[in-house]
């Protein structure tokens, strides 16, 4: 079924990396007078966090988005920083060998919709459960969406890797997003690619 599959092109999100979104929202709900469903409601309105994500404005413009949203100038980068990290659960190590071993018989790559904050925190929780600091250390490219100024699901941001990768054939890239409900499943559909 997958023999005709070159290419594994990973999301980070829920595939990768277990996110619970609602996380962040709790937290910043804890950083400002406004309820959780108000500031969810705000949060959807917002273009900078969509902007952070594409690498239009830096961390400093997004932390100072940050403060106006929750109507609090006094907070401290750390604190933003870490409530904006909290939607990051963890990275099961049994997923990064399964990907390692699929890595020496097929092309393994991400493209993930992320930031530069995220970036340095999962970085570091790859660190905390595997002997990588970074995830370039064992797929053969990685694609961020705050590096590469695009984004998923714009068609730019697949034609990026296709113009970067000139021998690469769509149809055989199996693409894995989190739209698999149970990360469980995703290990399980790994496992048939080795």
């Amino acid at each position: 079924m997958y023999q005709d599959i070159k290419t594994i092109l990973f999301d980070l999100g829920n595939v990768v990396i277990y996110l619970h979104e609602e996380g962040s929202y709790h937290e910043f709900a804890s950083l400002s007078t406004d309820s959780y469903q108000t500031l969810k409601t705000k949060v959807k309105n917002e273009k900078f966090f969509n902007e952070f994500e594409k690498g239009e404005i830096s961390e400093t413009e997004f932390r100072s988005g940050l403060r106006r949203l929750l109507s609090d100038e006094s907070l401290a980068n750390n604190q933003l920083d870490d409530a904006w990290n909290k939607m990051l659960i963890k990275i099961d190590p049994m997923i990064i060998d399964v990907i390692k071993r699929i890595s020496e018989s097929r092309t393994v790559m991400v493209l993930s919709n992320t930031n530069s904050i995220h970036e340095k925190a999962f970085h570091k929780m790859l660190n905390e459960v595997s002997e990588y600091t970074h995830l370039d250390q064992f797929f053969h490219k990685v694609y961020l969406s705050h590096e590469i100024r695009e984004r998923k699901p714009d068609h730019s941001s697949w034609q990026f890797i296709l113009n970067d990768n000139p021998d690469m054939i769509a149809a055989e890239v199996l693409f894995l997003d989190d739209k698999i409900e149970n990360p469980g499943e995703t290990l399980e559909l790994l496992k048939l690619l080795i």
